[in-house]
């Protein structure tokens, strides 16, 4: 209702939206895309007016996922403990900002993964291109970096020789972490999961 109201300079008690049921938002129904222009046809004409979009109309005209250029470099001695990772993101925002600032921020966030690292710096930067607008999306910024840090993870672990379920165990969160922003973590249930899911994996013998 705001964002109607604000782009076609109408009171906000003036604009009434009756919703069907939409299910989960998952970011892409954050956005505005055809409402103002279909309230204004309605306005003008005075009729009702309905938009419809085809699988292609979706794709040129409505929001994707932020793509980002990510460089990882990090540090971490030979019996697998980080001890340092410099971070940098580029986030590309396509044509208009949009949600680019809250997902660069949240990926600034979680770009250190759930891992212990005493000395972290990121630089991150949103850009504009000539692509379609990027939007709000399930995870904002954290399948990025997840995919980043994890893959880099797998990496460093087969340089050492050092099973990739150990690695993580030796640098997960625990209880009383702090993560990168100084927030002291409560119920941490990071090693606990990793264990769960390694047993139910079958991962010491898959891992042989």
């Amino acid at each position: 209702r705001a964002d109607i109201a604000r782009t076609l300079n109408m009171p906000i008690n003036r604009i009434r939206v009756i919703a069907t049921v939409v299910g989960g938002n998952f970011g892409g129904k954050n956005e505005i895309t055809t409402e103002p222009i279909l309230a204004l046809l309605s306005k003008k004409t005075g009729r009702p007016v309905k938009g419809i979009y085809t699988r292609e109309d979706e794709f040129m005209s409505s929001t994707t996922r932020h793509p980002f250029i990510m460089d990882y470099k990090t540090g971490m001695s030979k019996d697998g403990k980080i001890l340092a990772r410099k971070v940098r993101l580029v986030c590309d925002g396509g044509a208009y900002c949009s949600w680019s600032e809250t997902t660069l921020g949240k990926a600034c966030i979680l770009s250190a993964g759930p891992y212990n690292i005493e000395n972290l710096y990121v630089e991150a930067y949103a850009v504009y291109t000539n692509k379609t607008m990027t939007g709000a999306m399930r995870g904002f910024g954290a399948p990025q970096v997840c995919f980043a840090y994890e893959s880099q993870m797998d990496d460093m672990a087969h340089d050492l020789g050092i099973d990739p379920l150990d690695i993580r165990r030796m640098n997960a969160f625990h209880e009383g972490s702090a993560s990168p922003t100084g927030q002291v973590l409560e119920s941490v249930v990071v090693r606990d999961s990793l264990e769960m899911a390694a047993e139910r994996f079958g991962w010491q013998d898959w891992n042989k």
